[in-house]
């Protein structure tokens, strides 16, 4: 059985780094290898933050978390 935070909880900083890198495009795949953990862990995680944000995708999430202010993006690199 999983046990969830409540929704409206604060994302933790590893959920946070989770969504800021599905925001950059990241799978998670590649979410798992960068932050050194599985990719079950990542999917645990994700569920974990579309709980909390009451989304149901993960860009729903992106959004509401950037909405909310608890996500920052930073500014696309122009290329050279």
């Amino acid at each position: 059985m999983t046990v969830h935070a409540p929704v409206g909880a604060p994302l933790t900083d590893g959920e946070i780094d989770i969504l800021a890198l599905y925001a950059d495009g990241h799978t998670s795949r590649t979410i798992a290898a960068q932050l050194g953990i599985s990719q079950d862990t990542v999917w645990t995680r994700t569920a974990s933050i579309r709980h909390k944000l009451g989304t149901h995708t993960i860009t729903q999430s992106v959004v509401v978390a950037y909405r909310t202010g608890q996500l920052h993006l930073a500014a696309p690199r122009s290329a050279a």
